[in-house]
């Protein structure tokens, strides 16, 4: 399993595609515990970014473990801001998808996406990794839920407390979840 949390991507690697692509790769290996061997993958100069992180999967990534990739991608919204790696690194997903019905290599990579809002990106249907595989929206945090999360990141909060920060950030899993993590010191009076 693979876990990359774009949040960790910085504005200069949204630079462009084929820089992105790059730091994409790097950042897929280091979660894996792999060197980083995109020197002798990469080839600029006769190859796409998209053909080149292809062939980093193909020929290095996927191959490496005995059980299938499970990639997850959190906070893939990050990219919907800028257009061009958007449209680029969205449909190379698609893509990948696409690639495992011709190649059974690409049979190993599983793929999740989180993301925390509506996707407002223009994407051709075709090219887009939102409408296949298994959507699936989280529901609402119930009060004793975003308690027992609360507990969970060290944070004993009472039911009043509890309304408090429902009332601050609402029931969104994200939003509670990333009030809590910061410790905000949520306002919340005793």
């Amino acid at each position: 399993t693979a876990y990359l949390n774009l949040n960790s991507a910085g504005k200069t690697d949204f630079t462009n595609p084929d820089y992105f692509l790059r730091w994409f790769c790097l950042k897929v290996s280091q979660s894996m515990e792999l060197p980083n061997r995109i020197a002798d993958y990469w080839d600029e100069e006769m190859f796409t970014s998209k053909v080149n992180s292809t062939d980093y999967f193909q020929e290095y990534l996927l191959v490496q473990a005995d059980t299938p990739l499970v990639l997850c991608l959190d906070e893939v919204e990050r990219v919907f801001p800028y257009p061009e790696v958007a449209t680029e690194f969205l449909g190379l997903l698609r893509y990948w998808h696409e690639l495992a019905r011709i190649n059974p290599i690409w049979e190993r990579l599983r793929l999740v996406m989180a993301y925390a809002r509506e996707v407002y990106i223009t994407l051709n249907i075709n090219k887009s990794p939102f409408n296949v595989g298994l959507p699936i929206e989280l529901p609402e945090f119930t009060s004793e839920q975003v308690q027992e999360l609360a507990q969970r990141h060290g944070l004993d909060l009472n039911l009043e407390q509890v309304q408090q920060l429902i009332e601050m950030v609402g029931r969104r899993p994200y939003l509670v979840e990333q009030a809590i993590v910061k410790n905000v010191e949520l306002k919340i009076k005793n």
